[in-house]
């Protein structure tokens, strides 16, 4: 007899159940069809149960909370969604053929994965955990089912994210904005990226107060408070049941005419993604990155404040470009007097002779949370730190580098334009600033599940 259990954070309004089938090990009989039994785990409290009409008139278990308990050789799966119960959308898998069903159904991979599920098996192995990715339309897994007499089966399953827009909680399908807002038109307006680790929004206030001082460089009032927008993002996390991710926060300038005059456009729109980002590839934290300088330049501050984290990020989509076509993942981008500003999504530090450097943020560089974050663990460290101006030339002098970011969190840099950085691998500095960031991202924020 296989077993399984698992847990799941339903979307608002609908309802989830599995629908179960046991066989015994020695049956050819297709078995009779039983309720998922509820039970509690943990802190997720199951409080009760409900049954409707399932298919050919079988009872099914609908639950509004977020704990389900299934044990048995499962043959066959099937997801009821629906805010009024009884109301059965969609089938699954259906796979009662008159075979017993052996452990090799649990054994391919990969499995059944909702967002926000963790799937346990009796052998240990592991079919999904609350850190798989969730993009848009999350959890794209294909089911395959071998061993059965109609050969192969395969499945999609996808559930709509729930989108912050103005003030609401909206499916994904329904999150749209108007093509006369002037954040589409004309790049104007300003966002946020922000982390979340183990059920913690990680540097929130920080973020949402640089959104504001964002929105006031530009000449954008904003109609919600600081306070306000904390509670929509942690809303918003809590609503795709996401405990580790990624959130994306923009404020556009909102709807007005064709015309570049943002007094026309009559109130901000918002709109809060909590989804998973990974920015680069899990080895190049191990060995680090190899890096080149690209010619696009940063613009100056006369030009484009950089500090103003705006919809204007072609600068910075160029150079990206320039990487990538280089064959590189990320690019150093210089101001106009050619001394180093930052990275096209990173801040840049280097360690040499044992003091931590980085650009000011006048040399073009956005004050980035994580740079701040870095600064701070230096003393935590008992490791010098200076703000100064650097060339290319101080980069391939230096000991150790790595970069900085929301998305990037902390990665080390080996190489730039093929010189070697120190010894060509990541530094022992580094690794200290890697361990120290990660076990406070994971242990400090504002709780959001």
């Amino acid at each position: 007899m296989i077993s399984q259990k698992g847990t799941y954070s339903p979307r608002n309004g609908s309802a989830f159940a599995l629908w179960t089938q046991r066989f015994p090990a020695d049956s050819n009989s297709t078995g009779n069809a039983e309720k998922c039994s509820a039970t509690s785990q943990g802190s997720r409290n199951f409080t009760g149960c409900r049954t409707g009409p399932g298919p050919s008139g079988k009872e099914i278990s609908l639950s509004e909370r977020s704990s389900d308990f299934l044990d048995g050789g499962i043959s066959s799966m099937t997801q009821y969604h629906s805010s009024k119960f009884g109301v059965v959308e969609r089938e699954l898998v259906d796979a009662h053929e008159r075979e017993n069903i052996r452990p090799i159904f649990f054994r391919v991979q990969p499995l059944v994965v909702f967002r926000g599920m963790e799937f346990e098996r009796d052998d240990g192995l592991h079919a999904g955990s609350s850190r798989t990715p969730r993009a848009a339309r999350i959890m794209s897994k294909i089911l395959c089912f071998r061993g059965l007499s109609s050969a192969v089966r395969w499945l999609t399953l996808a559930l709509d994210m729930k989108i912050w827009l103005d003030e609401k909680l909206v499916d994904e399908q329904d999150a749209k904005i108007s093509v006369f807002d002037h954040g589409l038109l004309y790049g104007d307006g300003v966002f946020e990226g922000i982390r979340f680790y183990n059920g913690r929004v990680f540097r929130l206030e920080e973020h949402i107060r640089r959104l504001f001082d964002s929105a006031r460089a530009i000449v954008m009032k904003l109609p919600w408070t600081q306070e306000q927008v904390i509670q929509f993002t942690v809303d918003t996390i809590k609503a795709n049941g996401l405990r580790d991710g990624y959130v994306r926060l923009v404020v556009t300038r909102g709807t007005g005419g064709l015309g570049l005059n943002p007094y026309l456009c009559e109130r901000p729109s918002m709109f809060i993604i909590a989804s998973t980002i990974q920015l680069y590839p899990e080895e190049y934290y191990t060995n680090g990155l190899a890096i080149i300088t690209c010619a696009t330049r940063r613009p100056t501050p006369a030009a484009l404040m950089p500090q103003v984290k705006s919809l204007n990020y072609l600068n910075n989509v160029m150079a990206k470009v320039e990487a990538i076509q280089a064959g590189a993942m990320e690019a150093v981008m210089l101001n106009e007097q050619g001394y180093v500003s930052e990275c096209t999504g990173d801040n840049i530090f280097l360690l040499k002779n044992g003091t931590l450097l980085t650009p000011p943020v006048a040399d073009g560089a956005l004050d980035g949370v994580t740079r701040q974050v870095i600064l701070q663990l230096a003393d935590e460290l008992g490791i010098p730190k200076k703000e100064q101006t650097l060339t290319r030339y101080d980069i391939f002098i230096a000991d150790e580098c790595f970069l900085t970011g929301t998305a990037a969190e902390v990665i080390p840099v080996i190489a730039l334009d093929r010189r070697p950085i120190g010894e060509g691998k990541p530094g022992p500095l580094t690794a200290r600033f890697i361990e120290a960031f990660r076990a406070l991202a994971n242990s400090t924020g504002t709780p959001c599940a």
